[in-house]
C-alpha cells in the first residue's frame, strides 16, 4: 500500500496489493484464532436448553458439531461455551443484586412498601409447607443432589430421614469431572467406571464377603 500527499495538503492512496507475504491459514483453522470465534443466538440458545436438559457441554459440543457436519465448521470452541455459561451466571448474579437495589431505594423513599428478603433460599419456608401439607408426618427418604445447604436443610426439618444422593446428579457431576480435567479418553478411568458395579460400596453394600480382600 502507498499513500501520497496531494498538492491540497491531503492524503490519497496511490497503490494497493491485497496479496498476503506469508501463507494464509487453512479454512478449518481459522475458528482457532480468537477474532474469528463467536457464538451465535441460535447456538447459545440451543445449548441452554440442552443445558436446562441436564446435557454436559462436552456433549452439547458434540451435538452442535454433527448438526453442522463437524467441529471444523464450528466458529467457536469448547472453552467458549464454558466462557459463555460463566458470563450468563455472572449476569443472573448481577440481575438480583440490581433489583434488590431498586426495592431498597424504593422503600426509601416511600415507607409504605415493604419487602423481606434475607439473601437465603426459600429452602426453609419449603420443606416446613411440606410437612404442613402431609400433616406433620416426615418422610423416611428424601432424594436430592448433593448441595449442602439444602442438606442441612433436610437434616433441621426432618432429623430422622435419610438423605440419598440422586444418581441421574452424580453420572452428571461424573462426566463433568471427567470433561474438566481432560481424563474422557483415558483408558484406565473408562475401565474403571464401566466396572463401577465391582468396587462401588454402593453397589456392593450388603454382599457378604467376610471382611475378605485380595491380598487376604
Amino acid at each position: 500500500m502507498e499513500i501520497r500527499l496531494d498538492a491540497s495538503g491531503g492524503r490519497s492512496f496511490s497503490y494497493f496489493s491485497d496479496e498476503h507475504n506469508h501463507p494464509l491459514l487453512d479454512p478449518w483453522l481459522t475458528g482457532l484464532c480468537r477474532g474469528h470465534r463467536f457464538m451465535s443466538e441460535t447456538n447459545i440458545g440451543h445449548m441452554i436448553n440442552m443445558k436446562k436438559g441436564g446435557i454436559n457441554v462436552g456433549q452439547i459440543y458434540r451435538v452442535l458439531a454433527n448438526q453442522v457436519g463437524s467441529s471444523e465448521y464450528l466458529s467457536f470452541m469448547q472453552r467458549d461455551m464454558y466462557n459463555k455459561i460463566s458470563k450468563q451466571r455472572r449476569q443472573l448474579l448481577g440481575d438480583a443484586y440490581a433489583a434488590l437495589k431498586y426495592l431498597e431505594d424504593q422503600a426509601t423513599n416511600d415507607p409504605s412498601l415493604y419487602f423481606n428478603h434475607h439473601m437465603d433460599a426459600c429452602r426453609w419456608w419449603l420443606l416446613q409447607l411440606l410437612k404442613v401439607a402431609v400433616n406433620e408426618k416426615a418422610p423416611i427418604s428424601v432424594i436430592m443432589d448433593g448441595d449442602p445447604s439444602m442438606k442441612f436443610a433436610i437434616e433441621k426439618e426432618f432429623p430422622n430421614a435419610h438423605h440419598r444422593l440422586c444418581a441421574w446428579h452424580l453420572i452428571r457431576n461424573w462426566f463433568e469431572m471427567v470433561e474438566g480435567f481432560g481424563v474422557k479418553n483415558k483408558n484406565l478411568i473408562l475401565d474403571m467406571y464401566k466396572k463401577r458395579h465391582s468396587w462401588e460400596i454402593a453397589h456392593i453394600r450388603g454382599k457378604f464377603f467376610a471382611g475378605f480382600q485380595t491380598t487376604s
